[in-house]
């Protein structure tokens, strides 16, 4: 990725369009003059990922984060009222082991992107309530999705590259949250794992797939 990130810097852009936090970080690494307009940075833990898990499985006493091994997520794994966040590793080969039994929330990367598939099924066959970052996941047969709307996230990027084309300094402006949140439930694989999805949670969804 970081030869890649190289290749495109070499090109001399007027910016970058990035998404992803490795993508963001390899532009980084490699890069300090070419403005780097970037989206699809997720915070689990900011993004109520963990309260949503414990209203629609009120017995969860610890939630893990499924994060990438190249990607810092150290600030997600500290403790609050509701549920302990250890950071657990997804090996880079797409093997499992023990730590599959912890895995409760899963992080954006270009990993789980990759291996959405294995993972919604492994979570199923140890009946385990997961909760993605992105629609795609739950469209996968992931348990539930909470995460920024994508067409928005791109609206505002293209807003971000306008302004920096017609001269704005990328210093000068400052970082957006999401504006708009998608919720979206798998209700067959709420019931593969026993789970009855409250009411309020199913009114508060913006899609639910049965």
């Amino acid at each position: 990725m970081r030869r890649h990130a190289q290749e495109l810097v070499a090109l001399a852009p007027d910016l970058v369009l990035a998404s992803g936090s490795q993508n963001v970080a390899a532009l980084q690494q490699v890069n300090r003059t070419v403005p780097i307009v970037f989206l699809d940075i997720v915070d689990p833990v900011g993004a109520g990922l963990v309260a949503l898990l414990k209203q629609i499985a009120p017995g969860m006493t610890q939630a893990a984060v499924l994060r990438d091994r190249a990607l810092d997520f150290a600030r997600v794994a500290h403790v609050n009222r509701t549920a302990t966040l250890p950071p657990i590793t997804a090996p880079h080969t797409g093997r499992t082991g023990q730590p599959l039994r912890l895995w409760r929330i899963v992080t954006l990367t270009g990993l789980t992107i990759r291996h959405r598939d294995l993972i919604s099924t492994l979570a199923a066959r140890h009946r385990l309530p997961a909760v993605y970052s992105y629609r795609y996941f739950a469209t996968s047969g992931g348990l539930m999705a909470y995460g920024p709307n994508p067409i928005e996230e791109y609206r505002q990027a293209a807003g971000y590259v306008d302004r920096i084309l017609k001269g704005e300094k990328p210093a000068d402006l400052p970082l957006q949250a999401p504006t708009k949140y998608d919720l979206v439930i798998n209700l067959k694989t709420a019931k593969a794992l026993g789970l009855e999805v409250p009411p309020t949670l199913l009114a508060r969804a913006d899609e639910v797939i049965e």
